[in-house]
């Protein structure tokens, strides 16, 4: 019995092309997750630039950067 030899293939170049948009969507970071020792009562941002973060929980006050996310100030 004899066998016919198999021409090997070459495999399939699968190019992927990303959205356009898939750039812009790229550039953001993850959330930054903060726990609080109480119940958030009121969230606030500030209108102007650097557009910060203020938070009441409980009997505290606490102030966010918007750039690092990091505490600035508390006040209890």
């Amino acid at each position: 019995m004899d066998y016919k030899p198999l021409s090997t293939m070459r495999p399939i170049r699968n190019i992927k092309r990303g959205a356009p948009e898939a750039g812009y969507w790229k550039k953001f970071e993850s959330p930054v997750l903060v726990k609080e020792y109480g119940m958030v009562t009121s969230l606030e941002f500030c209108p102007t630039k650097p557009h910060d973060l203020v938070v009441t929980a409980s009997t505290r006050l606490q102030m966010y950067s918007s750039r690092t996310g990091q505490l600035k100030k508390s006040i209890t």
